[in-house]
């Protein structure tokens, strides 16, 4: 027979688990007083590391703002270091950019090639017949093999560094006007949009990179 000093109120932990379990009162203040501890500790954590991250984003933008990239090779750290804003899927990005271009179309026609296999092997067998034919091309591929220079080509041939660079100073430029953020592959598609244009080409080339509808390349209208 039990007395009834062993009987108590259920706790509210206790309630719905069809068992009552007795916990010393030592335990439960022990319990209370550790998860105040951590509480406070957090809250300090907290406020020590929101301070310190606003005073490097600060500092970050600082530096951004006056150390601007002057090499091919700068300019593609910069691209990949993600300070070129927080990214939104979609097409709108970089059509406003390249809109905000002083840019005419990038040919006279565009062939645009997608698939899963043999993208870049088709995108050279057209370059050749249509340079064959007498008509000046350019031609747009991801990845490189050796070098960036590879992805863009006028005529067959790789455009440089000061090219590059020029193209993507332009693009920033835009960019920060327009406060809006892009990807590493779209800061080169619309390179390779902007230098075409420069050109007067006859036909442009452009490789899909990831696929889809919202791949960067589909912000021209392709004839094929």
């Amino acid at each position: 027979m039990h007395s009834a000093a062993a009987k108590h109120s259920p706790l509210p932990w206790e309630r719905g688990l069809g068992v009552r379990v007795r916990v010393p009162a030592s335990c439960l203040m022990a319990s209370v007083t550790s998860w105040k501890r951590r509480l406070t500790l957090e809250k300090r954590a907290k406020s020590i590391s929101h301070f310190s991250f606003n005073e490097i984003r600060v500092s970050s933008s600082e530096e951004t703002s006056t150390a601007a990239p002057t090499t091919l090779q700068e300019w593609l750290d910069f691209q990949q270091s993600g300070r070129g804003g927080t990214i939104v899927l979609g097409l709108e990005r970089v059509a406003a950019v390249w809109r905000a271009l002083p840019s005419a179309p990038p040919a006279r026609h565009v062939i645009t090639v997608a698939g899963t296999n043999g993208k870049g092997s088709t995108v050279a067998i057209i370059d050749a017949i249509a340079r064959a034919a007498g008509l000046r091309t350019g031609a747009y591929t991801s990845p490189h093999l050796q070098r960036y220079n590879e992805r863009i080509r006028i005529d067959g041939v790789e455009v440089s560094d000061v090219v590059l660079c020029d193209a993507f100073e332009r693009i920033e430029g835009a960019r920060r006007r327009l406060d809006v953020a892009l990807t590493y592959f779209e800061y080169g598609t619309l390179a390779a949009l902007a230098i075409f244009a420069a050109e007067s080409l006859d036909l442009a080339i452009l490789e899909v990179g990831l696929g889809g509808r919202l791949d960067a390349v589909n912000v021209i209208a392709a004839d094929v």
